[in-house]
């Protein structure tokens, strides 16, 4: 179960991409996420609801007690072992006075009783059936978070913005690039570079596809954890690495996918997963000002070589000004090693 969710009184439901950890939260010393929520009020949080309860009531959901071994303790006592367990001593988080979309902290928003920011449109929960871990690979139907999202890719008349943290496109993904730059429709591809991902073994599986996407006319662009740290155009890491976890795409500037799911064969095929689309161009407008297309500086524009084969990494500066890096920026000698011997043992569905 790969699905993120948190719904209060049935009033108000945050969805996305984010985990509940601390580089999720800022909290890291050595790495941490960039991640994108959706806040949502109104009737789509009761489809929200309905679909944790699907989750909730489904026979691949099991109590605790079957799975693991509680010791016999009172309510009480258990309560403060667990208040124990997840004690932070750590000093508060500072928030800041407005984050990278200039929206003040909701907690603050909250306490006044007035949630500001809030903008109307047609919206629909797409969640994966918790029995899907249980159907064949090849048969997992028309009902999944995959399979919608790729309708919305299928329709798109002008242009497919993408980001997504961890990105292999099968066969079906090509052919739908190709036919996209065919048709003059713009694919723009936001993933992590080799240097900012957590998981070098997908970057190896998608970097393995790339040249194929940038000849059927796919921009891509790869974020820097060093440019991010820079240009602090996602927020202030200090000495901390920077690293991509938003699972987002908008269609033709109007419709807009916020998630859990990444586009890879792991998200397809065996983690269940939920998301939300939205029909919306003032909401899709707002997510754009993210930057994470042409001007964006956090991130590597990858090129194909001028001799057609190969790519190059292109780092643009304030100024507009370009340097070419003709190798792997952000690379190391451990991550090449680790990909190397790990790399013939695992299935590239499984990534």
């Amino acid at each position: 179960m790969h699905n993120k969710l948190f719904i209060a009184d049935n009033s108000f439901a945050v969805s996305g991409g984010r985990n509940i950890a601390a580089e999720y939260f800022m909290r890291s010393n050595e790495a941490n996420f960039i991640d994108l929520d959706m806040l949502s009020a109104g009737p789509v949080v009761r489809e929200f609801s309905n679909a944790f309860d699907r989750y909730w009531n489904s026979e691949q959901v099991w109590p605790i007690e079957r799975v693991t071994y509680l010791r016999e303790r009172d309510a009480q006592s258990r309560r403060q072992r667990f208040d124990e367990l997840v004690a932070d001593e750590s000093p508060p988080l500072e928030l800041r006075e407005r984050d990278v979309l200039r929206r003040t902290p909701l907690s603050g928003q909250l306490e006044r009783g007035d949630v500001d920011g809030l903008m109307f449109a047609s919206a629909r929960v797409v969640v994966d059936p918790p029995d899907k871990i249980a159907r064949e690979l090849r048969s997992l139907g028309s009902d999944t978070v995959l399979e919608n999202v790729v309708q919305m890719f299928g329709s798109a008349r002008q242009e497919v913005l993408i980001v997504s943290p961890y990105f292999i496109p099968d066969e079906r993904g090509i052919a739908m690039m190709q036919r996209a730059g065919q048709h003059k429709n713009r694919v723009i591809l936001m993933t992590n570079s080799l240097g900012a991902t957590d998981e070098p073994l997908v970057y190896w599986r998608y970097a393995r596809k790339r040249e194929a996407m940038l000849k059927a006319g796919v921009t891509i662009y790869e974020l820097s954890p060093s440019l991010v740290r820079k240009t602090q155009e996602f927020g202030v890491f200090g000495k901390s690495m920077g690293r991509l976890h938003a699972k987002l795409a908008t269609i033709d500037r109007r419709w807009f996918y916020i998630g859990s799911m990444n586009l890879d064969g792991r998200s397809a095929l065996y983690n269940t997963e939920i998301g939300l689309i939205i029909d919306s161009e003032e909401i899709v407008t707002d997510v754009r000002r993210l930057r994470v297309h042409d001007d964006i500086r956090s991130a590597y524009r990858v090129r194909l070589r001028e001799e057609g084969t190969g790519v190059e990494w292109v780092e643009t500066d304030a100024d507009g000004r370009e340097t070419v890096h003709p190798d792997e920026p952000d690379d190391s000698w451990t991550l090449r090693l680790k990909n190397w011997f790990l790399a013939p043992f695992v299935m590239e569905e499984l990534l």
